[in-house]
């Protein structure tokens, strides 16, 4: 399905990775009209570089922090978030105004594919 509507000049916060939902150290995706992606993968910042064409999304090199987070479930929180929007491959805004980041290889473990629900982020 085609986007909607573009990513550049939005921002998000992730409510779910892998279909499971995010806790309360919610990640955040903010892609700059500069092709810059920014945010917080729930205990680091990260930055970054995207590209779109149509509906294909490539996150370019992604540097962060590296603070340790202080919860097991956060650390393994933001070790799928970074596997997810690595593998990004596609995006879509949904009917509900969710934007749908597709990894579809990121994660293969039990939880099913790396991809990304999230909100757009309040003002």
């Amino acid at each position: 399905m085609a986007p909607s509507t573009t990513l550049s000049g939005t921002s998000w916060v992730v409510t779910s990775i892998a279909k499971v939902s995010t806790i309360v150290t919610r990640p955040t995706m903010v892609f700059g009209a500069d092709g810059s992606i920014t945010g917080t993968t729930g205990c680091n910042r990260y930055s970054g570089t995207y590209e779109t064409d149509g509906a294909k999304l490539t996150i370019g090199s992604v540097s962060s922090t590296a603070m340790a987070c202080a919860d097991p479930d956060a650390s393994a929180q933001e070790a799928d978030f970074t596997a997810a929007l690595s593998g990004a491959v596609s995006w879509d805004i949904r009917p509900d105004g969710d934007l749908e980041v597709k990894a579809p290889s990121a994660i293969t473990d039990m939880k099913g594919t790396g991809d990304i629900l999230a909100s757009p982020a309040g003002p």
